[in-house]
């Protein structure tokens, strides 16, 4: 139960981060969800994730995170074990030099709002 109140609480959070995103870019286009590909392929992360050393399959470990999925349902989706998620989260929160999942998210959003002029 307490999963399910977490998901639901981080797909509202990551919704209401959109629609703010979209407001202050005045794109007031039909509202799309960002998907985690898209960020991730953002022009403002190109360098940086070349800086940070995100090897792919951290990548797709990324992607999962920033749709709020957690490490069993990361494992299932990339057909590894738990302890295999952890692994690529520590790799990933050292590189990242993060201590978090909330701060990876708020440091892509971050790079992809300053990159595009936008003041936070």
């Amino acid at each position: 139960m307490v999963c399910n109140v977490q998901a639901s609480i981080n797909e509202e959070l990551l919704a209401s981060f959109q629609s703010f995103i979209l407001s202050r870019s005045g794109e007031q286009q039909q509202e799309q969800a960002v998907s985690p590909g898209k960020l991730l392929n953002n022009g403002a992360l190109k360098s940086p994730k070349e800086e940070w050393g995100i090897s792919p399959r951290e990548e797709e470990v990324l992607e999962l995170i920033i749709l709020g999925k957690t490490n069993k349902e990361i494992a299932s989706a990339l057909f590894i074990s738990e302890h295999t998620v952890k692994n690529h989260l520590s790799r990933i929160f050292n590189k990242m030099n993060v201590t978090d999942r909330s701060q990876i998210i708020a440091l892509i959003y971050k790079r992809i709002l300053n990159s595009e002029g936008l003041e936070i």
